[in-house]
C-alpha cells in the first residue's frame, strides 16, 4: 500500500510475487544489498527471487532503473495494467 523501492530480491529459490495497486509503484534501482544493513549481500540488479509482477490499474507503476547498463532479467510475467518505465 505504499511505493516501494529495491535493488535486489534475492529469496533463495522462492518467488516472491508481487501486486503493485493503482496509484503506486515498486522500482528497481539496482542497488547493492549491505550486509550490515540486510544481513547478506546482495549485488545490484539482482531480482531472481521476484515472481509474477501484476500491475493493478492505470497509474500502477514498474520503474526499472539501473545505473549500468545490462540485462536485467526477471523470473516471472508482468501481467494487468498500468506504466512500465526502464531507464538504463
Amino acid at each position: 500500500t505504499q511505493n516501494t523501492v529495491v535493488g535486489s530480491i534475492v529469496t533463495g529459490g522462492n518467488l516472491l510475487p508481487v501486486t503493485i495497486t493503482a496509484g503506486k509503484s515498486l522500482t528497481l534501482n539496482g542497488t547493492n544489498a549491505v550486509a550490515a544493513n540486510h544481513g547478506f549481500d546482495a549485488p545490484a540488479d539482482n531480482y531472481t527471487g521476484l515472481g509474477n509482477i501484476t500491475l493493478g490499474g492505470a497509474n500502477a507503476a514498474l520503474i526499472i532503473q539501473s545505473v549500468t547498463p545490462a540485462k536485467i532479467t526477471l523470473a516471472g510475467n508482468i501481467d494487468g495494467g498500468g506504466i512500465i518505465t526502464v531507464n538504463t
